[in-house]
């Protein structure tokens, strides 16, 4: 689960908050050359016209489904939904991790591809696949542009969205009206304003955590590749905080690029809200220098179980740090329209570097908007 998003103040406060999945968005625009594509089973191949990988066609399989149930066949037009190599979005500067075509090279044929990478596809979940490819069906198959605009409460207007918003997370599991209403507008662009879009008015403060050196945050690192090193230690700090007398700290001690992240977690159990009100988190952090290839962020998972340690949701910053002074800054996240199903969310405080450094969270605050 990324952002085409970094800090303007980068230069000034050694790291930037990105993505932690990168390259969400995706492209309609450019026109790259033949390049190699990978089937299903890894071959390469250089004439792919009409041909449908056997990975993504279930996905081609229910947006045709879908389209046609709100009236529109779309299973005539020829199309070819492939992957591609990593590298090969030529002129597109390997920004993104899909690409759609309505006319591809002028061939009167539609196409679709997808990058052939664990962050664009193998890490993803299958709702965060549909996100991504029922986007680029969007170009594809019915032509459709990029759109730039929000609903009051803060989530995209329509899945056409790209770059101000994931094109993996427009909707998740558990927000089956919102799926449905993105399907519908992309065939009907006025459709009206769904009530749960509405603008969303502070409720109550759900959460106010200044660190305690007796605290119940745990740490943990996840591994990737069957890295068994662990490059981040955890530590409580005693001399740089925001509010006394402690922050929370996480040392990246050596090199981390095989996808490794370090993270302090904490859950807290929810009840008695709107559905599809917003949660907005906050916390101030400091790093003693630059997180080479990595990120700082702070993220919200969302359960549908007390019991449960897989989410069915995530979210995380994407809004510019405010500074605080003494090295920290304060950076923010939004969890938009979480269901009623919700038992718990969980905060994390996320660290991914190449570097040697030290990070330090403190004073978290999370509110309700209803």
């Amino acid at each position: 689960m990324r952002y085409h998003f970094k800090i303007k103040l980068c230069f000034r406060i050694l790291f930037c908050i990105s993505t932690i999945f990168l390259y969400e968005c995706s492209k309609s625009d450019v026109q790259p050359s033949s390049s190699p594509i990978i089937n299903s089973e890894g071959e390469g191949e250089e004439n792919d016209i009409m041909t449908i990988d056997s990975l993504l066609k279930p996905f081609y399989d229910s947006f045709i489904e879908e389209m046609l149930s709100r009236g529109r066949d779309l299973s005539q037009i020829p199309i070819s939904i492939v992957f591609i190599n990593p590298g090969s979005q030529n002129g597109a500067g390997n920004a993104y991790c899909g690409l759609g075509y309505a006319n591809y090279d002028q061939s009167n044929t539609a196409r679709v591809e997808i990058v052939s990478s664990p962050d664009c596809w193998n890490n993803q979940t299958y709702i965060q696949k549909e996100n991504l490819m029922y986007h680029e069906f969007g170009h594809a198959l019915l032509n459709r542009g990029h759109v730039f605009n929000f609903f009051p409460n803060g989530l995209p207007t329509s899945i056409m969205c790209s770059q101000i918003c994931s094109n993996f997370q427009v909707y998740s599991l558990n927000q089956e009206q919102q799926r449905s209403f993105y399907l519908d507008e992309l065939l009907n662009e006025d459709i009206e304003m769904p009530s749960w879009a509405d603008e969303k008015n502070y409720s109550q403060t759900l959460v106010v955590d200044e660190i305690l050196e007796n605290n119940e945050w745990v740490p943990v690192t996840v591994f990737d590749n069957n890295v068994s090193d662990n490059p981040y230690s955890y530590f409580i700090e005693q001399i740089e905080y925001t509010s006394p007398n402690y922050s929370l700290g996480i040392s990246v001690i050596q090199n981390s690029n095989n996808n490794n992240f370090g993270n302090w977690y904490k859950d807290f159990e929810i009840s008695d809200f709107a559905n599809c009100s917003n949660l907005v988190a906050e916390v101030n952090i400091k790093s003693t220098d630059f997180l080479i290839n990595g990120n700082i962020n702070l993220v919200i998972d969302l359960y549908d179980d007390l019991d449960s340690d897989e989410e069915f949701s995530r979210r995380f910053a994407q809004g510019e740090a405010i500074e605080l002074g003494g090295g920290f800054f304060k950076i923010q996240t939004k969890s938009i329209c979480i269901p009623e199903v919700t038992k718990k969310f969980r905060v994390r405080f996320y660290v991914k570097g190449d570097s040697e450094t030290n990070v330090y969270f403190d004073d978290l605050v999370v509110n309700l908007y209803e």
